[in-house]
């Protein structure tokens, strides 16, 4: 059916688009209630960018009960820009930042020469137990124990500058649709591509309105519209478009519509464009018939429409409302155990009965998907209970086939607990959190580490080498610590604690990541307590790396003091045992403690020369985040004595530290 109305909105976008052609760069946020048009909106502005000669690509966010799958929408943007050349120009145009993209998209790493695990950056899976994380250190320490974070900017680097690199050779559009429902780590990187966006490029997201949205949703949209992108908020038809409407659904001609069929039709609608094309199809009007009742709900309309389909067609779309992520006709041939051509068939009879819209793009952007959420809703209804376990359980082995991105894998975790299998979901959330944790999704890996937490305490005994309960909730309250989520990883710490599981080693690491997590919340009195905590399960103990870790967190805490021998004389001991012990990180934190508290009393050379030892450290056994942490503590307190002309030597420096890593 052609495109009506919105001419307002498309002139709107048509001067973006030139804009783009020009050179320029443009974000566009699209909002409007549920149904009012804003996915046709959307298909709309991809059309005319492809007319106009720009690269395409879309991602649509899924609502999932269970937690979003990271970077779901953005992985699927990537892949169809993967899709749209072949191997040896993508390979060529991801340059230097395959082996960041391949932790989002696995299958870069084999684009022109073959590249090995290591070579793209992705850590093997460990086939054993995990050991806890190392201690993480007070936010501000020099040579910190933790890169992920800065790692983290590095991915979105890479992600930004190979769109860049595309955008040089033809404009691009990128998409997001169904924002309201993204994965904290998409909307992370689209807060980092959008004030980076390059020259031709054009960003456009879409978000339902009429609902309120998560928190970080709404500060987002507001940035992104503060920092210049362009609003567009979508009202429903008016009735003399959906008269419009109407003729181009029936094809007839405007002014042909019968007026009372028109009007009852407004009325029962509201103007939303996808009820009135529900009420349309059911047959409130018609070239040849006057309106003759309207169906009692919405759903009693969508039962109508998939009254009318085969067998065949009904058995696709029911497997089909299963997977959250899109629909892929391979993977549904699999799971259903037929030929992918019967699944083609079945496919563009639901896009023909008005179930499933497919874009209009090429390859990968023509991926299918349900025209709304209540369709997979009424066919989810449909299914019984067993039929939903086999088809989980099917969905689960058909994917884990393949490479698991973070997103897949996040969807075989789902499809495991759904199919009921207690063992195999543990091992595909394991999984799902590993993928999670490389790819830098934070939230992710916590509430899969969560799931799994769980899902091994109602095991019992497991296999050799599978973690313990205690284990994942320390991993889980780690992932949410980095996640920024403080009071998530503090009390996933201290349900690790109350498990029967927990020695004095890890009681005092758990301690400490308590300790972390109240320190970020301004709970400094609570934070203090959790390290002597620590320090008391450590009892006796003979000095290891912990024990000096812990020694330079309390010398931390210390270095406000208004005698400074405590700090100086614990980060003095915390250096000594990490040396003793062959610690070099620990090294690296206490002598960067140590400098703080020197210069903080007056001992600024002193107190500069032991931060650059740190910076030596942090440099040599390749901690970046240790390193970039220990050179702008040495940058603010230059600064803060009246040295701005080395201040800013040092800053200059230390950003060119940063281009050269990626960040």
């Amino acid at each position: 059916m052609p495109f009506v109305a919105r001419s307002d909105e498309l002139a709107t976008v048509r001067t973006l688009l030139e804009r783009a052609r020009e050179g320029s760069s443009a974000v566009l946020v699209i909002g409007g209630e549920a149904g009012v048009g804003r996915t046709r909106l959307v298909e709309a502005i991809a059309d005319a960018a492809r007319r106009d000669g720009f690269r395409v690509a879309t991602g649509t966010c899924v609502r999932m009960d269970a937690g979003a799958m990271p970077y779901l929408a953005i992985i699927a943007a990537l892949r169809a820009l993967v899709a749209q050349g072949d191997p040896a120009t993508v390979a060529a145009s991801l340059g230097g930042q395959r082996r960041e993209i391949a932790r989002l998209l696995p299958e870069v790493a084999r684009l022109g020469v073959p590249v090995d695990r290591d070579t793209v950056g992705l850590p093997a899976v460990p086939a054993g137990p995990r050991a806890m994380p190392a201690p993480a250190v007070a936010p501000g320490s020099a040579g910190s124990t933790e890169r992920e974070p800065l790692e983290r900017l590095r991915l979105f680097e890479a992600v930004t500058t190979w769109l860049a690199r595309l955008a040089d050779a033809a404009p691009l559009l990128l998409v997001i649709d169904d924002l309201q429902w993204v994965d904290p780590s998409t909307l992370d990187l689209l807060r980092a591509l959008a004030p980076a966006l390059a020259h031709g490029s054009v960003l456009v997201v879409s978000l339902r309105t009429d609902q309120p949205l998560p928190g970080a949703v709404g500060a987002t949209v507001a940035e992104l519209v503060r920092d210049g992108a362009t609003r567009l908020e979508l009202a429903p038809f008016e009735r003399n478009e959906l008269e419009r409407l109407v003729a181009a659904a029936t094809g007839t001609d405007v002014g042909a519509v019968d007026p009372a069929a028109l009007d009852h039709l407004t009325a029962r609608s509201g103007g939303n464009a996808f009820l009135a094309l529900a009420l349309i199809d059911a047959g409130l009007v018609s070239a040849d018939a006057p309106y003759v009742g309207v169906p009692a709900s919405l759903r009693d309309i969508l039962d109508a429409e998939l009254a009318s389909l085969d067998d065949e067609t009904l058995a696709m779309l029911r497997a089909a409302a299963l997977e959250p992520g899109p629909l892929d006709d391979a993977v549904l041939a699999g799971v259903l155990e037929v030929p992918v051509t019967a699944v083609g068939r079945a496919i563009r009879e639901a896009h023909h009965a008005g179930v499933l819209a497919i874009g209009r793009g090429v390859g990968a952007e023509r991926v299918p998907r349900f025209r709304h959420a209540i369709q997979r809703e009424v066919l989810v209804d449909q299914l019984g209970h067993g039929e939903q376990r086999s088809l989980h359980a099917r969905y689960a082995d058909v994917l884990e086939s393949a490479d698991l991105d973070p997103s897949r894998a996040s969807a075989v975790a789902l499809h495991r607990d759904g199919a009921g299998d207690g063992p195999r979901a543990l091992a595909a959330h394991l999984a799902a959190m590993d993928a999670a944790e490389r790819a830098f999704a934070f939230d992710a890996a916590a509430r899969h580490g969560t799931r799994a937490a769980a899902l091994r305490r109602g095991i019992g005994v497991a296999d050799p080498g599978t973690p313990d309960e205690a284990g994942l909730l320390g991993r889980a309250s780690y992932a949410a610590l980095l996640a920024g989520d403080a009071p998530a990883a503090a009390e996933l710490a201290r349900r690790a604690l109350a498990t029967t599981e927990v020695d004095d080693a890890r009681a005092a690491v758990l301690h400490d990541r308590i300790r972390w997590a109240l320190w970020l919340e301004g709970d400094r009195a609570g934070s203090a307590r959790e390290l002597e905590l620590a320090f008391e399960r450590l009892g006796d103990a003979p000095p290891d790396a912990l024990r000096a870790h812990l020694l330079a967190e309390r010398a931390a805490m210390r270095t406000g003091e208004a005698d400074p021998r405590a700090a100086l004389d614990l980060a003095h001991e915390a250096i000594g045992i990490a040396r003793a012990v062959g610690a070099p990180e620990i090294e690296a934190l206490g002598l960067g403690i140590l400098g703080r508290a020197l210069a903080t009393h007056g001992r600024v050379d002193e107190g500069i020369d032991s931060l650059r030892a740190a910076v030596g450290i942090a440099d040599r056994i390749g901690n970046l985040q240790g390193r970039m942490v220990g050179l702008a503590t040495i940058v603010a307190v230059l600064a803060s004595c009246g040295r701005s002309r080395e201040a800013l030597d040092e800053a200059d420096a230390a950003t060119a530290i940063a281009d050269a890593s990626g960040l």
